[in-house]
């Protein structure tokens, strides 16, 4: 059994993979926390879980922006005991945070929860390229980043560039097709995310982060080619990087990997993007995307839109809010 929980948690990323290993135990990984505001729901997710017998076997902070590691802050800072399970978070301690970038490192929070969690005696580790962890019948390859990718991150201040994103929705699915992708992600701290393939009883799922389309193949080729395997390789599911934003996918992706099923966390405002949806559809055929949140039913799509691919059944969108994704 392998389940997968999107959780709601606004502008933010908070997901829950739930498995039961050999021995029939009941094994949880959460992967991000969502921002500050969510904190107190990330922490009903976490004594939820316990009070059920189970425990949180790992947290997984795939980068330190506020949007990813909020829940957690709020936990720590509210000396919430995170008992037997493991922390995994990249940042070097103690470094200035950036004075200014498209997306501000949040260096001083990711070292008050490396503080705090050392107080508690909590196991922390990294997660750089080559680590894994595993459970019986499960195996977590971390594929990106490096250790030198991290440390230069945290040491570069990013120039004030913005993404310049449009409004895209002004565009039918059909149009934005053919249109190219025409801005890349620059967000540093972005880049420093965590990039891992889970392996479960013959499944095999992505998750990106907010990862640069780049490392996120350059990772996923490596990976391949570990393993013997030849290209496109194929994932049951995929966390699509950034919220969906188009900055962080790219013409590449079809010759790299294949997917039908896509996890999107994103509040429907900024993100996501939705020439990233009409990729995906272009490449990949029919797709379902699969989120804690209905951003679809607020005009997002247009009439054409809506008989062409919802109705025909070719994009499929599906509402799972704390509620899981099964194999």
């Amino acid at each position: 059994m392998l389940e997968i929980y999107p959780y709601d948690a606004g502008r933010g990323d908070c997901l829950r993979i739930r498995f039961c290993d050999e021995k029939g135990a009941y094994r949880n990984i959460l992967v991000d926390s969502g921002t500050r505001r969510f904190g107190r729901s990330y922490v009903s997710i976490f004594q939820d879980i316990q009070r059920a017998g189970e425990s949180v076997d790992i947290q997984l902070i795939t980068h330190t922006d506020e949007d990813h590691l909020g829940g957690l802050l709020y936990m720590v800072n509210h000396e919430i005991p995170i008992q037997d399970g493991v922390v995994v978070m990249n940042c070097p301690q103690n470094l200035p945070a950036p004075s200014s970038g498209d997306t501000p490192l949040s260096v001083p929070q990711a070292n008050q929860i490396i503080s705090r969690l050392g107080t508690q005696k909590t196991n922390m580790r990294s997660g750089l390229r080559g680590d894994t962890l595993d459970w019986d019948g499960v195996h977590i390859q971390i594929l990106y980043p490096t250790r030198g990718q991290v440390e230069a991150v945290f040491n570069t201040v990013s120039p004030n560039t913005p993404l310049g994103i449009r409004d895209d929705r002004i565009l039918s699915l059909e149009q934005l097709m053919e249109q190219p992708l025409s801005y890349r992600d620059t967000s540093l701290s972005n880049r420093a995310s965590i990039v891992f393939v889970l392996e479960y009883a013959r499944r095999r799922l992505l998750f990106t982060g907010d990862s640069w389309s780049a490392d996120i193949l350059e990772s996923v080729c490596t990976y391949a080619k570990v393993r013997g395997k030849e290209l496109p390789i194929h994932f049951d599911a995929v966390k699509l990087p950034h919220h969906g934003s188009a900055g962080n996918i790219s013409e590449e992706w079809p010759k790299v990997f294949h997917a039908q099923k896509y996890i999107l966390c994103a509040d429907g405002r900024s993100h996501p993007s939705k020439h990233t949806i009409a990729k995906l559809l272009n490449w990949y055929g029919d797709v379902e995307i699969v989120s804690p949140r209905d951003w679809w039913n607020s005009g997002y799509f247009s009439d054409k839109d809506i008989a062409q691919f919802i109705e025909s059944k070719r994009l499929q969108l599906t509402l799972k809010k704390g509620v899981p994704m099964s194999w």
